[in-house]
């Protein structure tokens, strides 16, 4: 398949098939011990899981289809750290294309 199709594809997705892409990706790269908190409550994570190390250290998944991007980052991330200060990593999956420097700048911002 070609990359442009690829992009298109996942572009033109529903949250619930992206949320599923993410699950799969995230699979694939070790990830284990899913649990969807994804709701009006979820303190700004919609997955939680765990690595599959010794020390299983929380991991905080935000996952939107959202045109505000930015915004919906900054807001998640806010409630990740005041609700899950155990999470050691906030991951971010979004089916847009985000120029490098504007997403650096709001994970700086963010940090």
């Amino acid at each position: 398949m070609r990359l442009d199709s690829m992009e298109r594809l996942i572009a033109s997705s529903d949250f619930m098939a992206f949320r599923e892409l993410v699950v799969a990706y995230l699979r694939s790269r070790g990830y284990t011990d899913f649990a969807n908190t994804d709701g009006w409550r979820d303190g700004g994570s919609d997955l939680s899981l765990y690595l599959k190390l010794p020390s299983r250290a929380p991991v905080a998944v935000q996952v939107t289809v959202d045109r505000d991007w930015a915004g919906k980052l900054r807001e998640d991330a806010a409630k990740v750290k005041s609700r899950h200060a155990e999470a050691s990593l906030l991951l971010f999956f979004t089916p847009r294309r985000i120029p490098e420097p504007d997403f650096e700048d709001v994970a700086e911002e963010i940090q």
